[in-house]
């Protein structure tokens, strides 16, 4: 049985939140003139909103700034208006400029686009992946397991409520009895996470609840259903993520060819929304589907406008350099691949080529140095070196200094324990000082399998964390399809409060596919949602699994060589930027130098 259809997780045609735009002309390296900045525009309903607004960076709104515009924070860039396809700073732009189109779930009755985008089969699979279906003996083993007697009221009133025809799914999908078994042993954890879920929303009522206090349930839930290896890091939580280099930046051809594209994005549209008939039943799917008409029409608007202004190559460049480099994921279920990644950096000679190539390819930014450290560190010789050159011999006392190991020892509170005398960490558990315990191993290769992004219960949050999970689920297939792995879907969880939705997304033929319409949500203060969202992750664990399989096949026919000559992740090709920039100005210096002489 599944849950009701998501209706409401879906761009409208006007943004929630503020309606900010960036200035059409902006100082930026090699453009003449000056820009003035456009003056934001609000909605009619702006006076309800309580939160600013958000704008874009500093030097993107000042027109008099003297350096080049520095790149937009994910989060504040995921807030912006989309205006579209026109000039600017949006998620359309952002998508189009990466070859990805959002869809719904919605079958293609064209034998030809379904066979070339690839959504009949990713809509069976995502059924395949979310929906469930109560059995008798499903709710026989319920009704027996042992679960914690302060959450038996709940399982009681999720075994009464499974015949409820609303919950049954239209697709078959009754739990494995190896996923009966494992789902059920952590019945208790589920029944927490419902009975958690309600009193934080009964808590907001009086005084309100964050992201922070909402996503608990949620975490408990992904951490202890996703477990594909035990004892292996599978889940994590609060993660960098490279975000992917803006392609039609690179791409010389790409002015010719974004009107095909847009047209193409266009028939896709049009053919998804042909496929339905507007009924009681699936009004809201139909009214999605026909704003994505509407939408993909004013692409080809906004792209002939450009084509007028005979500027396109011009606002690529100069919006690429604004596009944020990272972003962080709230939470992330991975499949660690630690022998693939060591064969590949075998093959790469020189210890600082191996780490440039774990920094500049992996999906998941790595443990970055303690600046803190380093900083305190030269700070401590600093103040040092003044010691010994300050006249008076009252500041040089070396003997009566204390050590750096003393002082650590003065500062450490597991130490010594009043009650027993002894200490409370165990020397053979104690790890040497060059390894944390809380960081994942560099040369782990980690596959994604969902991300998520969490919201506090806010409908004007909504369009923000569609917008920050395209960007994670762009760079999520971008990175396996460098690793050779296309035609296989990458999932992500939107969470709204108590609401969690399932996207996905995959690349076929070079171009990005994102479900986010029409798609299952579950509410986690619903014991059966709870149960049949949960019932998703050990079938995600599953499907894990068969993405590191054909990785070990494409393993022999990866060309390492060609993966670090042109890292897919943004901040790499920010890099190759810099490196042209200061090229062409070290040759306009000497030029400019042997005209004077």
């Amino acid at each position: 049985m599944s849950s009701l259809l998501l209706h409401t997780i879906v761009e409208d045609e006007e943004v929630h939140g503020a309606n900010v735009g960036l200035p059409q002309e902006t100082r930026v390296t090699k453009v003449k003139g000056r820009g003035r900045g456009s003056q934001p525009r609000f909605s009619k309903n702006s006076s309800k909103r309580t939160t600013p607004s958000p704008q874009p960076p500093a030097e993107v709104r000042s027109s008099t700034s003297s350096r080049a515009p520095s790149p937009c924070a994910n989060s504040q860039f995921a807030a912006l208006s989309d205006t579209g396809l026109k000039d600017g700073l949006t998620i359309s732009n952002w998508l189009f400029e990466r070859h990805a189109f959002t869809v719904g779930w919605i079958p293609m009755f064209s034998e030809e686009l379904a066979n070339t985008t690839g959504i009949n089969a990713m809509v069976e699979i995502y059924d395949q992946m979310t929906t469930f279906t109560w059995s008798d003996s499903f709710g026989i083993i319920l009704s027996n397991a042992e679960a914690d007697s302060l959450v038996s009221d709940i399982r009681t009133e999720l075994c009464n409520t499974n015949g409820s025809p609303d919950c049954q799914s239209s697709t078959a999908n009754v739990p494995s009895s190896d996923d009966a078994e494992f789902i059920l042993s952590r019945i208790s954890i589920l029944l927490h996470a419902v009975k958690g879920a309600r009193q934080c929303d009964d808590i907001a009522k009086s005084h309100g609840a964050n992201e922070a206090d909402r996503r608990h349930e949620w975490d408990a839930l992904l951490l202890n259903f996703f477990q594909p290896v035990l004892g292996q890091r599978d889940v994590l939580l609060e993660r960098q993520l490279n975000l992917p280099r803006n392609l039609a930046a690179d791409d010389s051809s790409f002015t010719t060819r974004a009107r095909v594209v847009a047209n193409t994005y266009d028939n896709l549209c049009s053919t998804q929304f042909n496929y339905l008939v507007p009924t009681t039943d699936i009004y809201c799917s139909w009214r999605q589907a026909a704003v994505a008409r509407q939408q993909a029409m004013q692409f080809s608007v906004d792209l002939g406008q450009r084509y007028m202004k005979g500027n396109f190559v011009e606002v690529v460049a100069r919006y690429s350099s604004l596009d944020p480099g990272a972003g962080k994921c709230d939470a992330i279920l991975v499949i660690p691949c630690s022998g693939v990644a060591t064969a590949m950096l075998q093959r790469i000679s020189g210890v600082d080529e191996q780490e440039n190539f774990l920094k500049s390819f992996m999906l998941i930014q790595g443990p970055k140095s303690d600046s803190n450290a380093v900083e305190t560190s030269q700070i401590g010789k600093t103040i040092g070196h003044r010691q010994k050159t300050t006249s008076g011999g009252s500041l040089q006392v070396p003997s009566s200094r204390i050590s750096e190991s003393d002082r650590n020892r003065l500062h450490n509170p597991f130490l010594y324990h009043p009650d027993s005398n002894q200490a409370t960490q165990k020397k053979e558990t104690i790890l040497p000082k060059n390894i944390s315990c809380d960081e994942p191993s560099r040369k782990d290769l980690l596959l994604p399998v969902l991300l998520a992004k969490y919201k506090k219960r806010d409908e004007s949050a909504i369009s923000t964390a569609m917008n920050q999970m395209k960007t994670y689920l762009v760079s999520a297939v971008t990175f396996l399809s460098e690793l050779g792995i296309t035609n296989k879907p990458v999932f992500g969880l939107v969470v709204n409060g108590t609401l969690g939705a399932i996207t996905m997304a995959w690349k076929t033929n070079g171009q990005i596919y994102i479900m986010e319409r029409n798609v299952r949500h579950y509410d986690i203060r619903d014991p059966l949602q709870a149960l049949q969202f949960v019932s998703i992750l050990p079938r995600l664990a599953r499907h894990g699994h068969s993405l590191r399989r054909l990785l070990e096949k494409q393993l022999a026919i990866i060309d390492v060589n060609k993966l670090t000559s042109k890292p897919w992740p943004k901040l790499s090709q920010r890099q190759e930027d810099k490196r042209l920039a200061a090229a062409e100005q070290t040759g306009l210096e000497q030029s400019v130098a042997q005209d004077r002489s």
